[in-house]
């Protein structure tokens, strides 16, 4: 018995592409040997900063002011989510960045460790000067991001680029269009 997800339910698509057909995904596709094109370091994430000692006094006030307003209101819930939200940006910035190894091959791309194949991989578009994302056909995780030095940009456009599109504009979901 298959029961129908909850954004088909409430008529919620989440890619304009259409989705891959069973017999699609489990055609097993064979690449041949495994040739490495290029390999990387870089970091697991984007440094940001939030030592602005004025910045930090003010986010720590409004959210004061805030929690003060939703428990006056009630609003339990609301002062668990402010909280979880400061819990997760304080353990953001207390964990140490990784340097982690990025590889494009002929199966496809190595990301710190987990291989995706061409198959799984949609398309893919630059932020900024070191920001590469890559969309992937799977729900989880929909989107790539792996940092790489200015320098091995075009190197790294000009590999991915044989086996997936390249869209200049990133292309919007569901919540960017709201």
């Amino acid at each position: 018995m298959k029961l129908p997800t909850v954004s088909s339910i409430l008529n919620i698509k989440f890619n304009n592409k259409p989705a891959k057909t069973e017999n699609e995904v489990a055609q097993k596709i064979d690449y041949g040997p495994k040739k490495t094109y290029f390999k990387w370091q870089a970091p697991d994430r984007e440094e940001y900063s939030l030592n602005n000692k004025k910045l930090s006094r003010s986010l720590i006030i409004i959210a004061a002011f805030f929690g003060t307003l939703f428990v006056a209101m009630g609003e339990y819930f609301l002062i668990l989510l402010i909280a979880s939200i400061a819990f997760v940006f304080y353990a953001i910035k207390k964990s140490p960045m990784q340097i982690v190894e990025h590889e494009i091959n002929t199966h496809g791309i190595s990301y710190a460790g987990e291989q995706y194949n061409w198959d799984k991989l949609e398309n893919f578009f630059f932020k900024g000067d070191f920001l590469i994302c890559i969309d992937t056909y799977m729900p989880l995780p929909r989107r790539l991001f792996l940092l790489a030095k200015k320098d091995d940009k075009n190197k790294i456009k000009e590999y991915i680029e044989k086996h997936i599109p390249f869209v200049q504009e990133p292309p919007k979901n569901t919540l960017d269009k709201m």
